[in-house]
């Protein structure tokens, strides 16, 4: 697996799928279909994924793709079409189960939507243009070809760019029908892809309609690479959304990118996304989007509770994540006293390693108030600075301290507090937030992280503070 930068687009505003070049609709992924369709004496040409129930206009979507499609043109002669052999090429397969394993776009070409006997023979899908914009350090060309491949291993192709392109470049689509194939490119980079369909309805003359398609072919080497983007479908529940306002928050240490984003509803959709529930944390790797915690979840922690907001989100060296979320007040108990959370993401939800409102066992009359900074240390662990207060002294102090789940905090450090040192015991004056330099995310090897302490008769240290070692049994 490379290494690659996490880029999300700018987020697109007023998203409808009747702004075709304000919005576009990503496919990455799924058993989706160039769609043939026939109304009121005309084809309507367009996109439409099985795997999220989303039909879109083809000049407003974008067919990615990605790097998992590169392959090796075979030595067999008769796949000299896609160019000389050994040669890269980029292939979705006509194979459900080749695409599904590989993460690829699964694309066929469907007319299921036009009745039999609504044209007297079958449809001609022919390729008129094919326009290539190479992935910057490529070859300025790319040829493109859909073929498929028989149970033998033998190709037919179909339509291919190596020798131009003329009327034999064409498939035969079966009105009602459906059919599957191989889409080659040789070269990364953006393709707009120009078919023309063409029947003759019964009792008619033929008919003629035009469309273009935007296929962009992905390479592990490319300097920046977007991994997510608005627009883009993902699954919620027994339906899917559309993402939108993508806010990136972090890349961790594996790659995978965390991000806040809006999830837009679409057509007939049944995921139940309102203005309540329609904010997500995601983290995508390698171009798959996955949500791990939405507004409206509950804490099962804290039955009947609900996510309000997120505020913000880290993931340490060892893959634990941790979020800062706000609690829905007046459920399940909730009230502003202690509707902040800094939780551990599970597949099961949210676990709670510290709430606003709970005790600080080594200080007594002291609760949490707020949580300044946190960074997610191995073994589940959390360090974090947090500000807490004693409501009869009204009193504040900042505090260093050491969480995990279904464990009290541990204090390591707190303002007007002493603090063992090599230069002896000081009393600590200021806690700065934790320092990032040098490791992602100022973990250390052993999942440590580092601030710069005050103390009161004028010196400053950087600390470093751990988490304790995984205990075997």
């Amino acid at each position: 697996m490379k290494l690659k930068s996490i880029i999300a687009t700018a987020a697109l505003a007023g998203f409808s799928l009747t702004q075709a070049a304000a919005a576009p609709t990503i496919f990455s992924r799924g058993h989706t279909d160039v769609g043939i369709a026939f109304e009121d004496g005309a084809f309507d040409l367009h996109v439409h994924s099985e795997e999220f129930g989303l039909e879109a206009e083809s000049a407003s979507d974008v067919l990615r793709v990605l790097p998992a499609a590169q392959n090796s043109i075979p030595g067999n002669p008769a796949f000299s079409f896609l160019g000389p052999s050994g040669n890269p090429v980029w292939i979705l397969p006509q194979d459900g189960g080749d695409a599904e394993a590989a993460g690829l776009l699964f694309l066929g070409i469907g007319s299921e939507e036009i009745a039999p006997g609504t044209f007297s023979g079958d449809l001609s899908m022919a390729l008129t243009n094919v326009a290539f914009t190479p992935e910057p350090g490529f070859a300025p060309f790319g040829q493109f070809a859909v073929f498929t491949v028989n149970s033998g291993g033998a190709p037919t192709v179909l339509m291919s760019t190596h020798d131009g392109i003329d009327s034999s470049d064409a498939a035969t689509v079966t009105p009602g029908g459906h059919m599957h194939v191989n889409w080659a490119f040789t070269q990364p980079g953006r393709y707009v892809v120009t078919f023309a369909v063409t029947g003759t309805p019964t009792g008619g003359s033929p008919v003629t309609a035009s469309a273009s398609y935007t296929f962009v072919v992905k390479s592990w080497e490319s300097e920046t690479d977007t991994q997510v983007q608005s627009g883009e479908p993902i699954a919620v529940g027994v339906g899917a959304a559309l993402l939108s306002s993508l806010s990136p928050i972090v890349v961790a240490p594996d790659q995978s990118g965390l991000f806040f984003a809006t999830l837009k509803k679409f057509g007939a959709n049944t995921a139940l996304i309102t203005p309540a529930n329609d904010r997500a944390l995601l983290r995508v790797s390698e171009y798959v989007p996955a949500i791990l915690a939405r507004e409206g979840d509950e804490v099962p922690a804290i039955p009947g509770s609900k996510i309000k907001s997120f505020t913000d989100a880290n993931a340490s060296v060892d893959g634990t994540i941790l979020v800062n979320a706000t609690l829905l007040s007046g459920v399940a108990g909730v009230v502003p006293a202690n509707d902040l959370l800094l939780a551990i993401v599970t597949p099961g939800g949210l676990v709670p390693v510290v709430r606003e409102g709970d005790p600080v066992s080594t200080l007594p009359g002291y609760n949490f108030l707020s949580f300044t900074s946190y960074l997610p240390a191995d073994n589940g662990h959390v360090i974090g600075v947090a500000t807490v207060r004693n409501a009869i002294e009204k009193k504040n102090k900042t505090i260093v301290f050491r969480g995990a789940p279904g464990a009290a905090p541990t204090i390591l450090a707190a303002t007007g507090e002493p603090l063992l040192t090599d230069a002896g015991t000081l009393v600590v004056k200021s806690i700065a937030r934790p320092t990032r330099s040098n490791q992602p995310f100022g973990h250390t090897a052993n999942g440590c992280i580092q601030m710069l302490i005050g103390f009161t008769d004028g010196s400053s240290q950087h600390v470093r503070f751990a988490a304790p070692p995984l205990l075997l049994e």
